[in-house]
């Protein structure tokens, strides 16, 4: 169960580095990356509730904490956003071995904390659901951020041969 967890983590945090919400050059990029990923979170919502069988009530239950846990998912990566930022400007400025050092442990610290984050929204929901929903439920975490990776990866080579 670990390993799983592990390869969980793993793969969440691949999905956040694929989103590209820094790169984004103006606002219109931004708001279209947004509502991209909003539209992203809302599929993998109702896929969600489709695959656990879950209606009225109990949907309505999951989808508030899995909600919460979003919340606080957004404010863990704009805390390693952050962190790894600040890392990139001293690395840039070539800042002394001691602030690299504090900045690069801020960082993993930031990161870890990302991963515990990730780790406890699934958790939090095993109290809703029952042993064969709860094991759905972490199949599809895990191989859902491979599914938007394939259809990036496609929606990024139709995009070139259009050019």
């Amino acid at each position: 169960m670990v390993h799983n967890i592990r390869l969980y983590v793993v793969l969440l945090f691949a999905v956040a580095i694929l989103t590209p919400q820094l790169s984004a050059q103006n606002s219109e990029a931004k708001d279209e990356m947004s509502g991209m990923r909003q539209r992203i979170m809302d599929f993998k919502k109702m896929k969600l509730l489709e695959i656990l069988k879950l209606s009225g009530p109990s949907a309505d239950e999951f989808i508030v904490k899995y909600n919460d846990g979003q919340v606080k998912i957004d404010a863990s990566k704009k805390a390693v956003d952050a962190a790894v930022k600040e890392l990139q400007e001293a690395i840039k400025r070539k800042a002394p071995a001691g602030e690299l050092t504090a900045k690069t442990d801020a960082a993993v610290k930031a990161e870890q904390a990302y991963f515990s984050v990730l780790i406890d929204r699934v958790s939090s929901l095993k109290s809703t659901l029952n042993p064969e929903q709860y094991a759905k439920l972490v199949a599809f975490e895990i191989k859902f951020p491979e599914w938007v990776q394939r259809i990036a990866a496609r929606k990024a080579k139709q995009m070139t041969m259009e050019e």
